[in-house]
Formats: C-alpha cells, structure tokens, sequence
C-alpha cells in the first residue's frame, strides 16, 4: 500500500510540475528597469570596450553585452517611452561601436517560442538595424524608425541552452537602435524523461524501504 501511496504522490508532483510549466517570460529585465547604477538623467554606458568608469555591467542589468557597448537610456532625455516602457530604454550603439547584448535560458525540444520587443531609433540616426537572433542566427531584423513599433516572431526550440541575442548590425554617430520592452514567453527547460524515471524509482525504493521495514517490525513484535 505504501508503494502505491507514493507513486501517486510522485505522479501527483509530476503533473503539478507540468501544469506550472505553461508559458512564462524567461528573460530578466526585458524592460532595462531593475539595474542599479550612479543616477543620470542622460544615459548610462555598459560593456567591454565602453567609455570612462561606466562600463562595467551594472547589478540587475541581467544582459550580457556580448559585442561592443550599449547605452542605457532615460526617457528624462531620450522620451517619449513606448507603452509600458517605464523609465528605462536600451541604444544598441554605445560610444563608438554598435553593440549586442545577450540571454540564455533553457528550452523544451520542439516547443515554440514567441519574441516581442518595441524598437525605434535614436533621434540623431537614420533608419538603424539590428538583428534578433537565436543561438546566433538570426531569425528576423528591425529598422528605426521616429515612432516607436513592434516587432513579434517566434522559433521552435532544438532543446537545451539557448541564447537569445539582439545585435546592432548598422548604426553611428553613437547612436543606434532603441529597444524596450523586450520578451520571450515558452515553456521553461524541464528534466528529461530518464529524469523523471529515476525520481520514480526512488520513490518506489523510499516506499519499498519502508514496507520492508514495517514487515520486520511487525514480525518482531509478533
């Protein structure tokens, strides 16, 4: 009896698992909101081969500047903000080279993901691009514009790690393309089934355990 109690509570875990596993966003800070970094009313530039003592990634920025240098923007300066786009935007060309930044998360086999962002370009540039990609190929691209648009698409997943990237493919004169409210909903990575066949074995071994146990007990108490 106790075997089978516990492989209902596995299967149960299981299934509860799998109901949480519905879309949700995997990206931290698609809205450039939640970094820490000395206060300005202008722009704060991050990366490798930025300007000054501004260049360091700064606590809560959650992207990687994979290529470049990017410039964290404020709406003070830089407004209007797209809908929902707080304080905070992002330029994809930092001081004097066009920039890329990066996520990763882990994916379902198989499973689609859909991508979203709002995009326009700074005001001294004409017509910027960059280009979205996924584990480094791109699967669409985007051109500023004044106004602020949306860009939506999406990809299926060949499993595992994937690294989401937005990279500046033309822009100058310090200034590229602005991005805000970037996301990317799917299925979150989960065990593979030789996982969750391993933890139902435990289970079973937990449960035989103590059904052997129980036995002897009451073999010697008898």
């Amino acid at each position: 009896m106790k075997i089978k109690f516990l492989g209902a509570v596995a299967a149960g875990a299981i299934i509860g698992f799998a109901a949480q596993a519905s879309a949700t966003e995997l990206l931290g800070n698609g809205g450039f909101e939640n970094q820490t970094f000395p206060g300005t009313t202008s722009y704060y530039n991050v990366g490798p081969s930025g300007s000054g003592a501004n260049y360091p990634v700064p606590a809560g920025f959650d992207w990687a500047v994979s290529n470049g240098n990017v410039d964290i923007i404020s709406y003070q300066s830089y407004g209007p903000a797209p809908t929902d786009g707080g304080k905070y935007g992002l330029d994809l060309v930092g001081y004097g080279s066009t920039g890329e930044i990066s996520e990763s998360f882990y994916t379902v086999k198989g499973d689609t993901y859909n991508v979203s962002l709002n995009y326009k370009s700074n005001p001294g540039v004409t017509n910027p691009t960059a280009a979205i990609l996924v584990n480094g190929v791109a699967i669409g691209s985007v051109t500023g514009g004044t106004d602020w648009q949306t860009y939506t698409n999406s990809f299926v997943s060949t499993g595992g790690k994937v690294t989401f990237a937005l990279n500046e493919t033309y822009g100058y004169a310090n200034g590229g393309v602005f991005l805000d409210n970037v996301s990317v909903t799917g299925v979150a990575g989960v065990p593979e089934i030789s996982t969750w066949a391993m933890m139902l074995a435990g289970f079973a071994s937990l449960g035989l355990a103590g059904y052997r146990r129980s036995r002897n007990i009451s073999v010697q108490s008898a």
